[in-house]
């Protein structure tokens, strides 16, 4: 929906991810991801409204970040400082278990 110029990532499924891409889905995560870019969203409106409407709520949503709270950085950007200073999300998830 976002589009190849935007995401790197279009399907799950049908795309081959390099380390990095999974040490930050690893590290960020669902749950802190929406808690970032939902702060702010009126959730039923979001979910209910039709496909046009639903795809101008994604831009706003992840591009403009009218949704996120304000002064407040991409969870992303501590992720990848971690990562590129060695710290390792899928190492630490496995050693976990």
């Amino acid at each position: 929906m976002l589009g190849a110029h935007l995401t790197l990532i279009k399907s799950i499924k049908l795309d081959r991810m390099k380390r990095k891409h999974l040490e930050i889905i690893a590290g960020v995560g669902n749950k802190i991801a929406q808690e970032f870019y939902e702060a702010n969203i009126n959730s039923q409106e979001y979910i209910n409204s039709e496909p046009m409407n639903r795809q101008t709520a994604v831009y706003k949503k992840y591009l403009e970040k009218l949704y996120a709270p304000a002064n407040t950085s991409e969870p992303i950007k501590k992720v990848l400082e971690n990562i590129n200073n060695g710290m390792s999300y899928i190492d630490l998830l496995f050693s976990e278990q």
